[in-house]
């Protein structure tokens, strides 16, 4: 079967978005890439499997309702997030703020993000993970400047957080400041002697720094190696993407090719600090969604989030934060269900105003209304 796609162009204010999604039945994936004036933006690659069907073209129908699903549902996404931009300028609360923050950088919109966590800043002073994300912003806007002052404001305040000693010491890797990155990430490690994603960089800080122009072919030191075995193994780590991501790193070492190997292990850098949110991005988009997306979502919309964040779960569940959020996305389910509920006890005592169950019922629930969403506004804040 041939490979087959859809394009379409999305405008939001005087900005052009383009989205094209392809179906490569070879590889068994779907592609959808999203540019701005010619400049990628930002793609997602959904693999799927399916079982021999029985004919051809039951598989091309199936393949181009699930390839047209994610084009539009990609189209959706871009409305969602700039539709809460706008809705956000009035929002005091320094949470949603931050939650689109790591929305708009994980799709390398890295003019809102940094609107974003500057806001979140703004409304909660000491709101480290905030600068922690705006730091990562900068780093991969390539204004290291930046970022490293970003850092520095946060250790100013709190000297011994090794998220920031390593984070700090990431951006030194990445402009060749290695003697400055040592010094960082020795600090943050005798903080945290388990750290590590703090060992792995302090093993790539010490060997970048003996790389010298005539090298060609390289071998990687056995700490590095030591290191990347024993990360890939923890729990947080377990996901395909990550997965794939180490078999990568491994064929690359193996090449002995000293540009890749270099390339890799400072995007391995940049893959660690941005994995250390223990919230994933599926839960943050629902939220999002939920309360700024500019209409009401119904159950089945509910239900679809539901799922993606519990497919997060391997590598998220050992962290309280995910626990704490699933239980708002459970809560905000019940809220739905609450209101059908008002709606058909409502309905009940409209049939027949003397059913003296319904008529309790309603009155209960109609009482208790105002308290539950109240209970609701307040855990969202």
């Amino acid at each position: 079967m041939k490979g087959f796609g859809y394009q379409d162009a999305i405008q939001i204010e005087n900005r052009e978005f383009r989205i094209h999604t392809g179906c490569e039945p070879d590889k068994k994936r779907i592609v959808c890439e999203v540019f701005e004036e010619g400049r990628y933006v930002y793609s997602l690659v959904d693999s799927y499997n399916v079982r021999p069907p029985e004919s051809d073209s039951i598989q091309e129908v199936y393949l181009k309702n699930i390839t047209s699903d994610l084009h539009q549902s990609i189209m959706d996404e871009i409305k969602v997030l700039f539709y809460a931009f706008e809705k956000l300028k009035s929002v005091k609360d320094a949470q949603p703020h931050y939650r689109l923050g790591k929305l708009f950088l994980a799709r390398n919109f890295f003019d809102e993000a940094v609107v974003c966590f500057n806001n979140a800043i703004r409304l909660k002073s000491d709101y480290i993970r905030a600068y922690q994300q705006l730091a990562i912003t900068y780093l991969k806007m390539q204004k290291q400047d930046q970022a490293v002052e970003t850092c520095n404001t946060v250790l100013e305040q709190h000297p011994d957080f090794p998220d920031i000693l390593d984070l700090l010491a990431v951006i030194y890797t990445h402009i060749g400041a290695y003697e400055k990155a040592k010094n960082a990430l020795q600090k943050a490690i005798e903080i945290k002697p388990d750290y590590l994603e703090s060992q792995f960089n302090l093993g790539t800080v010490l060997f970048l720094s003996t790389l010298t122009d005539e090298d060609e072919n390289i071998v990687i030191p056995v700490r590095i190696m030591r290191m990347i075995n024993q990360i890939r193994e923890l729990d947080v780590y377990q996901d395909e993407t990550w997965q794939s991501r180490f078999e990568e790193l491994e064929e690359t070492i193996k090449s002995r090719v000293k540009n890749e190997i270099v390339t890799i292990l400072l995007q391995f850098q940049i893959y660690f600090i941005m994995a250390k949110d223990t919230v994933g991005s599926s839960l943050d988009f629902f939220l999002i969604k939920f309360m700024f997306g500019g209409k009401e979502m119904n159950q089945e919309e509910m239900e679809y989030y539901e799922k993606q964040i519990s497919e997060e779960a391997a590598s998220h569940e050992g962290f309280a934060d995910y626990w704490n959020e699933m239980g708002i996305v459970h809560l905000i389910q019940c809220r739905d269900f609450f209101l059908k509920a008002v709606n058909e006890f409502e309905e009940a005592v409209k049939i027949n105003p003397k059913y003296a169950d319904a008529k309790q019922n309603h009155g209960l629930i109609k009482n208790n209304k105002k308290g539950f969403l109240i209970l609701l506004r307040a855990i969202l804040k």
